[in-house]
């Protein structure tokens, strides 16, 4: 019996190393290209909600744990003035792989994704431990994506050539890339993010002549304001008006099941879409605005 028919398969006879096929050959490369595919699409679903604050569909009455994930500190990287959503530079990664496993460069191909597809690997399990010991949310969402990064991620292993260490390489430096970057995202979320007794922390501004103006106004219109403790907007929103206007006439809804005093029923019922959220004569007004805006916005709906 031919000895050569008795061999183990090896990545060598799988690829054509004249450029045709690649490391990550045809047979591998179709399931993975799926994988990475429904991965960009999670992720840019993920990002279109975050960014126009609406309910995650398919996860509880008003998005649940999902708007939980979405609206917590560690689901944007800040650069300088810049705020990005991190399920945004989850699609980039996603794509990123979808568009390598469509490449025949052998070379280019085999390194990139090994680096990349282990980064995400490493970054998705940060995430589950943050999702399950800090935010104590339910999220379908991040475990599917959890899941396909984990796929990808060891993905490479049934493909490498035992005999060649680069591989290993690229792989523990992919590893560790992603594990700095994830105590770093750990480090830049607020301190307003966790507390001792999760109760929001204490504004230290005084109030203006005009914050206590607009205050009163927003009082006058029986407003609401819902947030989150550990919500870093939430706290510049405070800070804004400062201690003797918000403690006078700001009535604060705290959103967050672990929060002190929550109201979590409440902001069910009102379906919330994100934090800090103002309701002012029934209607819901999402986002962190400025003392200017609010007069503005007051002065609009007064008129009306």
């Amino acid at each position: 019996m031919d000895d050569k028919k008795l061999a183990p398969l090896q990545m060598s006879d799988l690829d054509d190393s004249s450029g045709g096929e690649g490391a990550w050959n045809t047979q591998f490369r179709q399931p993975l290209s799926i994988v990475s595919a429904v991965g960009m699409v999670e992720t840019a679903y993920l990002t279109f909600t975050k960014l126009t604050t609406k309910s995650v569909l398919f996860c509880g009455d008003d998005g649940g744990g999902c708007g939980d994930v979405l609206n917590s500190p560690y689901a944007t990287i800040h650069f300088g003035s810049f705020d990005v959503p991190l399920p945004l530079l989850g699609f980039l990664a996603y794509t990123s792989v979808f568009l390598l496993l469509q490449s025949t460069n052998q070379t280019i191909t085999r390194n990139a994704l090994l680096f990349l597809t282990t980064s995400m690997a490493t970054f998705s399990i940060f995430l589950v431990s943050i999702l399950t010991f800090i935010l104590h949310a339910s999220c379908p969402y991040c475990l599917l994506s959890a899941l396909l990064s984990l796929t990808l991620g060891f993905s490479w292993f049934f493909v490498s050539n035992d005999d060649d260490t680069t591989d290993f390489r690229f792989g523990v430096g992919g590893a560790v890339a992603s594990t700095f970057a994830a105590v770093a995202l750990y480090l830049s979320a607020p301190a307003s993010a966790v507390t001792a007794s999760n109760a929001a922390p204490a504004i230290t501004t005084d109030s203006t002549e005009q914050s206590l103006v607009v205050a009163k106004s927003l009082s006058d219109l029986n407003a609401r304001m819902y947030g989150a403790f550990w919500c870093s907007h939430c706290y510049d929103q405070k800070q804004a008006f400062g201690k003797e206007a918000f403690q006078k006439y700001i009535s604060y809804i705290e959103c967050d099941k672990e929060g002190l005093n929550n109201q979590r029923s409440l902001c069910k019922e009102k379906d919330v879409p994100g934090y800090p959220t103002w309701e002012i004569n029934g209607k819901l007004y999402p986002g962190e605005r400025s003392l200017e805006e609010l007069q503005e916005l007051l002065g609009e709906i007064v008129n009306k």
